[in-house]
């Protein structure tokens, strides 16, 4: 979520990005702040299970309050490291939010709508993104510290 790393705290520019596995991970951030700290500050994990990974080394190596992790977690895989700041946010899109954008669209359109004129929302997502005609919606699940236990699962 760019967002979500735009709106860290200056100093967190610099991340790896794309780390899949937990082990690759775990690995990169182990080597990574060590040879390269002044260039690297945080890592962006874009399979479940790479945040978790990142986070892990992030304790191993005492780097919890200057070395950000983000990306897509499973919340309760994820609750331990967000609660103690090796995971700074983890986020998700809400299956129920995707298949509810597509139904709604298709159904307007078949009604005779357009959803490329301005204007176009699904109720409670928002307006689509469209390029080359490809629709996308964004309403990620953000999970924090604070709510992360609360999501269910």
């Amino acid at each position: 979520n760019l967002e979500a790393i735009m709106n860290l705290p200056k100093g967190t520019e610099h991340f790896l990005a794309d780390i899949h596995g937990e082990s690759d991970a775990f690995q990169h951030i182990l080597c990574f702040p060590s040879r390269h700290s002044h260039v690297v500050h945080g890592v962006c994990g874009f399979g479940s299970q790479g945040p978790l990974g990142a986070a892990e080394a992030v304790r191993e190596k005492g780097l919890v309050d200057s070395f950000v992790v983000v990306g897509n977690i499973v919340p309760s895989e994820g609750a331990a490291y967000l609660a103690d700041g090796s995971i700074d946010q983890g986020y998700l899109w809400d299956p129920s939010d995707s298949g509810y954008a597509a139904v709604y669209t298709a159904w307007h359109i078949l009604e005779g709508g357009s959803v490329t004129e301005k204007g176009f929302e699904v109720p409670g997502i928002g307006a689509p993104d469209i390029v080359d005609g490809v629709l996308s919606y964004h309403k990620p699940l953000v999970i924090t510290a604070e709510n992360a236990s609360e999501l269910g699962f």
